[in-house]
């Protein structure tokens, strides 16, 4: 069970592994067996958390401004990557472990976060010298004060990025967005890809999950939810999903297949949810 002062949650790409931090302690556990592996204990508060792809590396943001990175297999700490943002958010690995992604603002040594910022660094180089990141900082609306979370496409080419607002699809690359997803009501907590591209999956205050199409930024599908939704995970053939919501000081987990889902949910377009519908699908009753 996870304490309910978790602050992030984050699985290796084969979902073997999972990494929370709580405090200044991020915490491995292997998932199959529930067995603790390893307490890491950071030099600071940590705000953020991300495992690489292949479980042997692990990113953690702190309020100082820094994101230590942990060589699992090797040495305690790799290296700590300066970063030019007040407030730190997320992190977050591509697909091949190449880059590391930061969310958060520029400025946070105020009585709030304003800036939206993302910092893109490539590990490639190694530890000969302290690499320099891209620096993107969004315009859109959906960023009025800070990016809160990332996520790398598949192909590591695009980056889902979620702000205040909404969310944003940008070729990182190159800085341009490629399309905004604004119909949840309040600000977002995370977001995700799926392990194939199709989709993406958002969590909101405003107590839903939702699943949109990925290429196109269409919104499939609204899942409501008891509480506000924190974290969401693909498995990893994209035929489910978990949702993770916060109540006090508890989580739950709410799990199920996508595809019947989405199925599920554009009937609802001409018709209500009939209760067996709810209890299959929603894990409950009706809304």
């Amino acid at each position: 069970p996870l304490p309910g002062d978790t602050r992030t949650l984050s699985f290796s790409a084969d979902n073997s592994l999972v990494a929370a931090g709580i405090s200044n302690t991020v915490t491995i556990w292997r998932t199959d067996t529930g067995q603790k592996l390893i307490d890491l204990v950071q030099p600071g508060e940590v705000w953020a958390g991300a495992l690489s792809p292949d479980g042997r590396r692990l990113a953690a943001s702190l309020t100082a401004g820094e994101i230590v990175l942990w060589d699992l297999a090797g040495r305690p700490i790799s290296q700590t990557l300066p970063t030019g943002l007040g407030c730190l958010f997320s992190v977050e690995f591509s697909p091949d472990g190449a880059y590391l992604a930061a969310g958060g603002s520029r400025d946070g040594r105020t009585s709030y976060c304003t800036g939206a910022q993302i910092d893109v660094w490539d590990l490639t180089a190694g530890q000969e010298r302290t690499p320099q990141p891209v620096v993107i900082r969004p315009t859109s609306v959906i960023f009025p004060n800070a990016v809160i979370a990332t996520s790398f496409s598949p192909d590591g080419q695009r980056l889902a990025v979620a702000g205040n607002q909404g969310a944003a699809i940008l070729d990182w690359a190159t800085g341009p967005l490629a399309f905004t997803m604004t119909a949840h009501t309040a600000s977002l907590n995370y977001l995700k890809y799926s392990p194939d591209g199709k989709y993406l999956v958002t969590t909101s205050n405003d107590q839903t999950a939702k699943i949109w199409d990925a290429q196109t930024g269409t919104e499939l599908l609204s899942y409501p939810l008891s509480s506000r939704s924190v974290w969401a995970f693909f498995t990893p053939q994209a035929r489910g999903v978990v949702i993770v919501t916060s109540g006090v000081r508890t989580f739950r987990l709410n799990a199920f297949g996508l595809d019947e889902l989405i199925t599920a949910a554009r009937a609802r377009l001409v018709r209500d949810w009939e209760p067996e519908e709810c209890q299959k699908y929603l894990h409950g009753p009706c809304p």
